[in-house]
C-alpha cells in the first residue's frame, strides 16, 4: 500500500471512532439526546456543533463538519509527535511508539506508569489518560494540544489503542524522519476528497477553496522566489552580507539602496501560507541573517517567531501543520528554545452573530452610536472569515471610519489614542478585551471566546499590528511571498464570484 492508502485508513478508523463517541455522548446524527448534560466533553462538543451551525444549513451538515474536524485534530496531533519523536530528532520521548521491550507500550508510558501507578489497574493501563497527560504538556507551547481547542476530543480507550498501533504499522520509521513529512500526509490526507470534487463537477464555493486550490510547492520554486525577495531585501539593506554567495540572488545590489533595518525588524508575510513551506525556507534563511549578525543559537529561533514571520490561511487543518512544523524546526534548532507564540492563524473561525455578543461590549465599553456602527461592520466582516481569509477588507473599514472621525475632529472612544496611524491597535486592543473578560465562563462561551481570540488574532496579522503585551507597534510587512491558491475564475460559484467582484469594484473606486 502507498501512503495515500495508509492514511485513507488511519482517517478512517478516526472518524469511525469519534462517530460512536459521539452517540454515545447522545450528539446523534440529526438530534442531540444527552445521556450526561454534565459530561464535560458532551458540553464542549455540543456547544461546537451549535456554534458551527449557525454557519451551516442544518444539524447534520454541522455535526459532519465537527466530526471532520475532530478527526483531523487527532490526526495531526499524534503525526506531530511522531514527527518530534523521530530518531532524526529526538524532541520528545517516544510517546506513540510502541515497542516490545517496553511491554508493548511506548517508553513514556512505561515512565508515567511509575510515576502514576494507580493508573496501571485502570483500562489499557490509563492510556487514554496518558496520552491526555501527554497533550496537556505539549499544549504550554503548542496549543494544538490545548484542551481549550475547541475540537479537543479523545476517542475510547480501544479505540485510541488501535489509531496508536495504525499510525505504527502503516507509515513507517524513515517516513517519520523526512523533514517534509507531515505536508506529504497532509496532502494524503485530502487526496479523495480532492478527487470526489473534481469529479463532481461543483463550481468552487468557500467550503470548497481550499481543498480546490492546494498545490504542492516544489522546494526550488520556494528557495527561488524567498532568496529573491526576503534575501534580496537583506542585500538591499546590507550589501555586503555572506547570504550572497550561498544563494542565487538575481540583481543584487552592490551597495546599499535602502536605509538600515536590524534583521528583527524584517517582516515577511504568506498570505495563503497553507503548510508553510514558504515561512519554513524564510526560517532558514532567516536564521543565517541573524548568525551573520551575531544573535546566538539560543536565541535565534525564538526571534524569528516572534518578529518576524506572520501566516494567512482559510484551511485551519493547514494552519495546523504550519505551525507544527514551525515549531519543530524552531526546536530542532535549538530544543532549548521557549516558544511565545507563532504568528500563523486560520481564518476558519466561527463568529456568532453581532446581536448576540453586542450586550458583552456594553460590560466593558461605553460606545457612541458610530463607533458600535463601526465595530459591528467590523465584527461582520471578521464573520466571513472563513469564507474569504485573506481578501477581507478590513483595513479599507478602518480607514473609512478614521477619516470620518478625522474629518469630525472627534475620536471619541479612542480619543485617547491620537496617533490616527496607530488607531488599529487600539480598536484590536478593545475587541480582546472584550473578548477574553466579559464572556460567561461556560462551554458555549469559551467555545466562542476561544474562536473569537483567533479572529482578533487575524485581524491583527491582516492589519499589520501587534497589541501583545500592551506594546502597540504598528509591523507593516516588508516582503510578502506565497503560492497563491490556483483556481480559475469560470469555475468560481456564484457567493466567491460575488464577492471578488465587489473587492474588485471597491479597489477601482478608491483609486478615483
Amino acid at each position: 500500500m502507498n501512503l495515500e492508502d495508509n492514511v485513507a485508513k488511519i482517517k478512517e478508523k478516526i472518524r469511525n471512532s469519534f462517530h460512536k463517541r459521539l452517540v454515545r455522548l447522545g450528539i446523534r446524527d440529526d438530534q442531540i439526546n444527552a445521556r450526561d448534560e454534565e459530561d464535560p466533553d458532551f458540553k464542549k462538543a455540543k456547544a461546537a456543533v451549535e456554534a458551527i451551525l449557525e454557519d451551516e444549513e442544518s444539524f447534520e451538515e454541522a455535526r459532519e463538519e465537527y466530526l471532520d474536524e475532530v478527526t483531523f485534530t487527532l490526526f495531526n496531533r499524534i503525526a506531530g509527535i511522531k514527527t518530534m519523536e523521530a530518531e532524526s530528532r529526538q524532541l520528545v520521548p517516544e510517546i506513540i511508539q510502541i515497542r516490545a521491550q517496553h511491554g508493548d507500550k511506548s517508553f513514556a508510558h512505561n515512565v508515567w506508569l511509575e510515576e502514576n501507578k494507580v493508573q496501571s489497574s485502570e483500562t489499557l493501563e490509563g492510556l487514554d489518560n496518558f496520552i491526555r497527560a501527554k497533550f496537556n504538556e505539549l499544549s504550554d507551547e503548542l496549543p494544538l494540544y490545548s484542551k481549550e481547542n475547541p475540537y479537543d476530543l479523545l476517542p475510547e480507550v480501544h479505540d485510541l489503542k488501535d489509531i496508536i498501533s495504525l499510525f505504527n504499522e502503516e507509515i513507517s520509521l524513515d517516513d517519520w524522519k523526512k523533514d517534509d513529512i507531515l505536508g506529504w500526509l497532509y496532502e494524503a490526507y485530502n487526496k479523495k476528497d480532492y478527487q470526489d470534487f473534481k469529479e463532481s463537477g461543483d463550481k468552487i464555493e468557500w467550503d470548497k477553496l481550499s481543498l480546490s486550490s492546494q498545490m504542492y510547492t516544489p522546494r526550488w520554486v520556494v528557495e527561488f522566489l524567498v532568496n529573491n525577495s526576503l534575501g534580496k531585501y537583506w542585500l538591499e539593506i546590507n550589501p555586503d552580507s555572506k547570504i550572497r554567495g550561498n544563494h542565487d540572488i538575481a540583481n543584487a545590489p552592490d551597495e546599499a539602496i535602502l536605509d538600515y533595518k536590524s534583521v528583527e525588524e524584517i517582516k515577511v508575510i504568506d498570505p495563503a501560507s497553507g503548510s508553510g513551506n514558504f515561512l519554513l525556507y524564510s526560517f532558514e534563511l532567516l536564521s543565517e541573517i541573524y548568525e551573520e549578525e551575531g544573535y546566538t543559537d539560543e536565541e535565534i529561533p525564538a526571534l524569528i517567531l516572534k518578529n518576524n514571520l506572520y501566516g494567512l490561511d482559510i484551511d485551519e487543518r493547514a494552519v495546523q501543520i504550519a505551525r507544527l512544523q514551525l515549531y519543530i524546526k524552531a526546536k530542532t534548532y535549538n530544543r532549548n528554545t521557549e516558544i511565545e507564540d507563532i504568528n500563523v492563524v486560520s481564518s476558519n473561525f466561527h463568529l456568532p452573530e453581532f446581536d448576540k455578543v453586542k450586550d458583552q461590549f456594553a460590560i466593558d465599553l461605553e460606545f457612541a452610536a458610530n463607533e458600535r456602527e463601526f465595530l459591528e461592520e467590523l465584527w461582520n466582516e471578521l464573520r466571513e472569515g472563513h469564507k474569504f481569509g485573506s481578501l477581507l477588507t478590513l483595513d479599507d473599514k478602518l480607514e473609512r471610519f478614521m477619516k470620518n472621525k478625522k474629518d469630525g475632529d472627534d475620536l471619541g472612544l479612542f480619543d485617547s489614542f491620537r496617533d490616527v496611524e496607530n488607531i488599529e491597535t487600539e480598536v484590536l486592543e478593545k475587541l480582546e478585551s472584550v473578548i477574553a473578560n466579559a464572556l460567561d465562563n461556560n462551554c458555549s462561551s469559551n467555545f466562542i471566546k476561544y474562536q473569537s481570540l483567533d479572529a482578533v488574532k487575524f485581524a491583527e496579522i491582516m492589519l499589520g499590528v501587534n497589541i501583545k503585551d500592551n506594546d502597540y507597534a504598528v509591523n507593516k510587512y516588508d516582503i510578502a511571498v506565497a503560492n497563491p491558491p490556483y483556481t480559475d475564475s469560470a469555475n468560481y460559484g456564484k457567493e466567491l464570484k460575488s464577492y471578488v467582484n465587489n473587492c474588485i469594484v471597491s479597489e477601482k473606486s478608491s483609486r478615483f
